[in-house]
């Protein structure tokens, strides 16, 4: 349901009054947090007395110096990002959208809008990193924006918890802008801008130095308000797959698919989303949907400390400023007293008697050589010089040791300024390093919530990029043909914030990244290399490359055709070998079995005659017995020496025809082998 002008009016006043209603107190804290830093550290009232003291407001601000410390050591250890896919299927769309995202981010001047934005909050504890879309350069596309946007120009829930805004009911924001700004960012703009007045139109937003400059009256107030709303899904469940989807399409559409296909059951659900409205001069200009398509808040806030349950604003939430405000300002009074006392002493002042010096001016002059003229009868006692005061050594450590707390209170030391061990230096610059990367470990939980921040935000500019950027634009940016993407399934894979080195255009990241895995082991074609190297006349690099890779190869070419010749030549001699081999094998052979066939014939003519003798034995019964025996011991032992002489004949033969065979063996084994490398050289 639409609203009308006053309900939008109404809703746009009592957020703000809310919000004011809590954070004015923060925000009076966080002014002051802004002007310490800036160097204006002397409260009105200290700065009248001085000036009715004769003493000037010195200032040495050590804040500025803290602040440039800790944002200094961010932005040279700049994080960047890179996207894990949710498995291995999904490694091309996370390498594409890994390219879409550090596009993205260089295009829009990311990281130097995402540093400014860690600064605002370490001096105030809050700031907000907010995007946006310009159609100034690409009507269709447009252009995805970044800015930093200070505690002066937004308004947010008071009572949100959760860094990704989930619990967040409303955020607004102030700019000004002339009025060709305007109609460009409001095309849609229901009212005529010409009829509105320009210049500060309320007491909204008060801490923005426009609307505290009331005497131009040439910009707008643009105001912005994005409110958590819910808004009905249809979601299709399958009764036999059980898979489900989100309807996106329109209602006719769905009837005629439930019609035709009865196993879609249709439910009706809820999913948080965003209602945008925007005010000129505190007039609504439009109300809808979302306009950059997110269904979220397109900002993400930076904190430094905050405490979301702690009830007084005006100290839920801290800077680095807040905790060294108190010795900052006793520093600044300390050393204004030491430098008075210091220049006190030429001249500390006088005590005289009334006309008792001709001209009072000369006793306020210093250096050598002044003369005082006394009046005529007055004596040299008519005129004292007042005694300076002593800068005692109290004042003086009372000076170091407020020093020491600006320092040290939040949360640095003398490892973070380079200076350890009492001032010695003389150390590896290694050491120096791991002492400053150490001692700003302090500040660990602001960093976190800083990349915190950073993943955040880059969840926001990938949607932001897939709802608003064509298929066309999106694969010129990766210079390839991108494959189909589901918006809902890509934001589930996880961006992760990593050290990354942070590059112009992504092909000298791509160069960095090959170079490092080349020098880590891993084949990368030289090809890949020089195809990504950041290089003038890279294409004459590439041709003479090219030739000389085709010269390499067909030296290769002639290289390997005469290995193969001299392959060739050692196979035949081999096979020449080989054949001579074979035949000594077969000779071998022929003999080992003529061997065996030899005390084969040789066993059976010992058995022969063993039984012949028998016979023999048996006839002659008639001999001694004693004779009979001996004769018989005498044939075995004949036998006996004529079977172990053939057997040795045997085993000889043997031997020798095992050696051949080995050596037959030996010679195709090195036939194989050059057949192999003849083939793999081919």
């Amino acid at each position: 349901m639409r609203k009308d002008d006053y309900t939008l009016k109404k809703d746009f006043d009592d957020y703000y009054t809310e919000g004011l209603a809590c954070w004015s107190t923060a925000y009076e804290e966080m002014n002051i947090d802004v002007r310490m830093f800036l160097g204006d550290q002397f409260s009105d009232t200290d700065k009248a007395l001085l000036a009715e003291e004769g003493r000037s407001a010195y200032i040495y601000n050590y804040l500025q110096r803290n602040i440039n410390l800790v944002t200094g050591y961010q932005r040279k250890n700049r994080l960047g990002f890179g996207i894990d896919p949710q498995s291995g299927e999904d490694m091309q769309v996370a390498d594409v959208l890994e390219d879409l995202l550090i596009w993205q981010a260089q295009k829009s001047n990311f990281y130097n809008v995402f540093s400014d934005g860690f600064e605002e909050a370490a001096i105030t504890g809050c700031s907000m990193l907010s995007f946006g879309i310009d159609y100034s350069k690409d009507p269709i596309n447009g252009d995805i924006i970044c800015r930093a946007e200070p505690f002066e120009s937004f308004m947010i829930d008071p009572h949100f918890t959760q860094m990704d805004l989930s619990d967040c009911r409303f955020f607004m924001r102030r700019k000004y802008v002339d009025k060709a700004q305007a109609q460009q960012l409001l095309p849609m703009a229901k009212k005529d801008i010409d009829s509105l007045v320009p210049g500060v139109p309320d007491n909204k937003f008060s801490y923005m130095s426009y609307s505290q400059n009331r005497y131009e009256n040439t910009l707008y107030a643009l105001d912005e308000m994005y409110t958590s709303v819910s808004k009905k899904v249809d979601y299709l469940t399958h009764r036999q797959t059980g898979q489900q989807i989100k309807w996106k399409g329109k209602k006719d559409g769905l009837k005629y698919l439930l019609s035709v296909d009865p196993y879609w059951v249709h439910t009706v659900g809820y999913e948080p989303s965003i209602e945008y409205t925007t005010y000129l001069q505190n007039e609504p200009m439009y109300n809808g949907n979302d306009p950059f398509g997110i269904d979220d808040y397109p900002c993400v806030p930076f904190l430094w400390i905050m405490r979301p349950q702690y009830n007084d604003y005006r100290y839920k939430i801290q800077g680095m400023i807040r905790v060294a405000r108190d010795p900052q300002e006793e520093y600044n009074k300390v050393r204004s007293t030491m430098v008075d006392i210091l220049r006190s002493q030429p001249n500390s002042g006088w005590q005289i008697e009334e006309g008792a010096v001709k001209n009072p001016k000369d006793l306020t002059k210093v250096g050598q050589g002044q003369i005082i003229e006394m009046s005529p009868g007055r004596s040299i006692q008519a005129a004292q010089k007042i005694q300076p005061a002593d800068l005692s050594q109290g004042i003086v450590s009372l000076s170091q040791q407020l020093n020491t707390d600006i320092l040290q209170l939040p949360g640095l030391n003398e490892e973070a300024l380079g200076v350890a061990e009492q001032g010695n230096t003389e150390i590896s610059g290694t050491l120096a390093k791991m002492r400053t990367a150490n001692s700003i470990t302090i500040l660990k939980s602001a960093f976190d919530k800083a990349e915190l921040t950073q993943k955040l935000a880059g969840q926001k500019l990938l949607k932001m990029m897939l709802v608003n950027y064509t298929p066309q634009k999106l694969s010129q940016i990766v210079g390839r043909p991108i494959p189909q993407i589901d918006i809902d399934k890509a934001m589930k894979y996880d961006i992760v914030v990593k050290e990354a080195l942070l590059t112009d255009t992504q092909k000298t990241l791509s160069y960095v990244q090959a170079l490092q895995a080349k020098a880590a082991g891993i084949n990368i074609p030289d090809g890949f290399v020089l195809q990504q190297m950041p290089i003038a006349n890279k294409s004459e690099l590439m041709e003479a490359y090219s030739q000389e890779a085709k010269q390499a190869q067909e030296q290769q070419a002639k290289v390997n055709e005469q290995e193969q010749m001299q392959l060739r030549l050692q196979n035949s001699e081999i096979v020449h070998k080989l054949s001579l081999a074979e035949q000594q094998r077969e000779t071998a052979v022929s003999r080992q079995a003529l061997a065996q066939q030899h005390l084969a014939n040789s066993y059976a003519d010992r058995a022969k005659g063993l039984l012949d003798n028998v016979k023999a034995a048996k006839e002659i019964q008639g001999m001694e017995q004693e004779q009979v025996m001996k004769g018989l011991a005498f044939l075995l032992q004949l036998q006996d020496m004529a079977g172990q002489k053939e057997t040795s004949q045997v085993k000889d033969t043997s031997q020798e025809s095992a050696k051949d065979v080995v050596a037959f063996n030996q010679l195709n084994k090195m036939a194989g082998l050059n057949t192999m490398l003849g083939g793999s050289n081919g």
